[in-house]
């Protein structure tokens, strides 16, 4: 069966049912998805920071975005040395400090490479190869802000005695 409907203009609009049915449907689910997508966005955030309690995780804002240049750099946050490294969109993080004898990595920008001169072992952060093992931070963008995962040792620490 078709479906008419006369315009202001004069001029008939014709569609048959199954065409009109399947507006409908599509219609509908974009209202849907636009009600529920700030519930869901919200729930999700929930649900994320629950998971970050839970873990002992504990995100902490070390810069604004557009302070991290291109290519590697060696920044502090709270005494604590951090490698980041940005190549186009994609930003990394690792530990400033070997993991072997715990000073403090120098690094070379040109390279992008970092290398312990108390343990002489060094790291190609582009590679991923060498003789360390640095730990890399899981990073995130919030709000214009560059922040960085720190797992806290001291609640896990009173965890495993209790």
């Amino acid at each position: 069966m078709l479906l008419s409907s006369r315009w202001k203009n004069g001029e008939t609009a014709i569609m048959n049912r199954l065409n009109f049915l399947k507006e409908m449907q599509i219609s509908l689910l974009k209202t849907a998805k636009f009600i529920y997508e700030p519930f869901l966005e919200e729930d999700t955030n929930k649900l994320e920071i629950a998971t970050d309690r839970i873990l002992g995780v504990e995100w902490k804002t070390v810069c604004r975005e557009s302070e991290v240049n291109e290519g590697i750099e060696l920044k502090f946050f709270n005494g604590f040395p951090i490698i980041i490294i940005r190549s186009e969109k994609n930003v990394r993080a690792f530990s400033g400090i070997c993991p072997s004898c715990s000073q403090i990595l120098m690094i070379s920008t040109l390279y992008a490479t970092g290398k312990c001169v108390q343990c002489e072992k060094d790291t190609d952060f582009l590679q991923g190869s060498g003789k360390l093992e640095i730990t890399e931070y899981p990073i995130r963008l919030q709000e214009g802000y560059l922040q960085i995962s720190f797992w806290n040792r001291t609640k896990n620490r009173n965890d495993d005695h209790a």
